[in-house]
């Protein structure tokens, strides 16, 4: 419902190159030792706050010293990197979030929430070998994801659907349904008219409409933040589409040269 489609998996996915676990995952007894395994091969794994909480006495601080506090934060402000903080918006609530507590210079968070004059990290990066370890608080109550402001949940897509073929930026509450055919759905449960930001691969160069024919042109977007140019310098080329979506309504799209 923000963009980030998840394919579930009940085994753990080793010859994934982005691994994302939920606090679900703790039903594994061995979970810490996959994740410790995963990174040593060069991979990327990335944790939920509540998956570390749970995890916090089994053995995740051999690999990370970092942990979830008793301690909430009320936030409305965000920084992304070292860029300078911005209000989420005027009619956007305030966000409650579990506190992740790390070791500075060990860790570094790539997003931040910021109270009071204060930084609280909401996507946290780790090296582990060969590896990086990511954590990502979610909110006490999950549904304020859809209250995130864009470019931090475009921010967190950098990391979670890095090497992904296709992506959505745009509105939550738009959701991105994507098939092993490289075909994708785009369906929005907006009571409006949305448009999302499509990026797939750079050797396509539009997208075609599967029911109506209609093909979408690509288009040039503006540079991203510094921040952002850190974590994507090694992602190969793109290619970007304006996608307009009506109000609850999906369009499904195959990407074309």
């Amino acid at each position: 419902m923000i963009g980030i489609p998840v394919n579930l998996h009940p085994e753990f996915p080793v010859d994934a190159k982005v691994v994302l676990l939920t606090e679900a995952a703790k039903a594994d007894p061995d979970i810490v030792a996959k994740i410790r395994t995963q990174l040593q091969h060069g991979k990327n794994v990335v944790i939920t706050s509540g998956l570390l909480h749970a995890l916090q006495d089994r053995g995740i601080k051999d690999i990370c010293e970092t942990y979830v506090s008793d301690s909430k934060v009320l936030a409305h402000d965000y920084k992304l990197f070292f860029a300078p903080p911005f209000p989420a918006g005027e009619h956007t609530p305030a966000i409650l979030f579990p506190e992740v507590r790390f070791m500075t210079n060990d860790a570094w968070a790539l997003v931040t929430a910021v109270e009071n004059g204060n930084g609280y990290p909401l996507l946290l990066m780790d090296k582990y070998s060969h590896g990086t370890l990511y954590v990502w608080t979610i909110p006490d109550d999950f549904r304020n994801l859809y209250s995130l402001p864009p470019s931090v949940t475009a921010a967190i897509k950098d990391v979670v659907m890095r090497g992904f073929f296709v992506r959505i930026d745009g509105p939550s509450q738009v959701a991105l349904l994507a098939y092993d055919n490289q075909t994708f759905v785009v369906q929005s449960f907006l009571p409006e008219q949305a448009t999302v930001k499509v990026t797939v691969d750079g050797t396509f160069t539009k997208l075609r409409n599967l029911a109506t024919g209609e093909e979408i042109a690509a288009f040039t977007p503006e540079a991203p933040r510094a921040f952002r140019r850190r974590v994507r310098d090694a992602d190969p080329v793109r290619s970007y589409f304006q996608v307009p979506v009506l109000p609850h309504s999906f369009a499904a799209f195959a990407p074309e040269k």
